[in-house]
């Protein structure tokens, strides 16, 4: 149960860090911190963010897939 625990906890930090990573690449640091701030309060995110539901991962990996495109996208070619 502990582990399962850390595996939740490990998946809404990086969608959380993702999240502001893509903003600040995007937009720039100060929209990527409100970002992050209303994701961290938007209760959907806290509340699919306490249970064992696919929408955790999922938007881990929607946020990544985003951050590696716009990685990508700035690399020269």
């Amino acid at each position: 149960m502990k582990t399962l625990i850390r595996a939740l906890a490990l998946t809404v930090a990086l969608t959380f860090a993702l999240t502001v990573l893509v903003g600040a690449r995007l937009f720039g640091p100060r929209v990527a911190t409100l970002g992050g701030l209303l994701l961290l309060l938007s209760p959907q995110f806290v509340l699919t963010s306490a249970t064992l539901v696919s929408q955790n991962s999922s938007t881990l990996f929607l946020v990544l897939g985003l951050w590696l495109t716009l990685r990508l996208e700035e690399q020269p070619t």
